[in-house]
């Protein structure tokens, strides 16, 4: 069994993707289950089931350690198969991982440096994070960067609208960073961040600039910050 887990969900992806595609190389047929809703009968079927197309079969379930707690899910547990792939959309603890028995791991994390860049966030702080941004972008995909821009904002909208409410989903040291965080901004502000980043986003889907993502994510930074 493989469980491929980490906030870095472009890097898992990939790393899915590349065993997607040595499956099916070897003329494997790809089964996904979505783990939060399958049944344990979906996952029987899935395992057993012989394919009328393909050598063999390769089942993929995602998100299914993120599943609440129930018998179902329990039981499913206990008769997966060691040759399928768990894929999570996030970092799943070590508990968790022990009780899958012989599991071959791989764990996918967003560097430190892209949270510093996001914590950096405040009006008056350009040149920093200039410096921040040109760091991430030299190590990760600014794709990334942009997609973990966009959700810091987008949340950063919901803390100074609806302050620790809007946030109880999240546990309370985000709250309280998030909270903080907002306070260095005034709402409008934030909701013309958010604008501009949609604008680049289609910019960037149609070919409207010039410049490339990083390129005009440091001039949004330079006028908007």
């Amino acid at each position: 069994m493989v469980l491929i887990h980490g906030d870095n969900q472009a890097l898992s992806r990939e790393y899915l993707g590349l065993l997607v595609q040595k499956a099916k190389v070897k003329n494997q047929e790809i089964v996904r289950l979505d783990g939060y809703s399958a049944s344990i009968t979906d996952v029987i079927q899935a395992q057993d089931s012989q394919s009328m197309f393909s050598d063999a079969k390769l089942v993929i379930i995602e998100n299914l350690l993120r599943r609440a707690n129930s018998a179902e899910k329990g039981a499913i547990l206990k008769i997966l198969d060691k040759g399928i792939i768990l894929w999570e959309g996030k970092k799943i603890n070590q508990a968790t991982i022990a009780k899958l028995g012989n599991v071959q791991v791989k764990l996918f994390k967003i560097p430190a440096i892209i949270f510093k860049f996001l914590d950096s966030l405040w009006p008056g702080n350009e040149k920093n994070l200039i410096s921040l941004l040109n760091q991430v972008t030299g190590q990760e995909p600014v794709e990334l960067v942009f997609y973990l821009l966009s959700r810091r904002i987008s949340q950063l909208i919901i803390a100074k609208d609806l302050g620790k409410n809007g946030l109880s989903a999240m546990p309370d040291w985000q709250q309280g960073k998030l909270l903080h965080q907002a306070q260095k901004f005034s709402l409008i502000k934030l909701k013309n961040i958010y604008k501009r980043l949609l604008e680049l986003d289609t910019r960037q889907k149609t070919g409207g600039s010039l410049l490339d993502l990083a390129g005009q994510l440091s001039i949004m930074i330079l006028d908007d910050y």
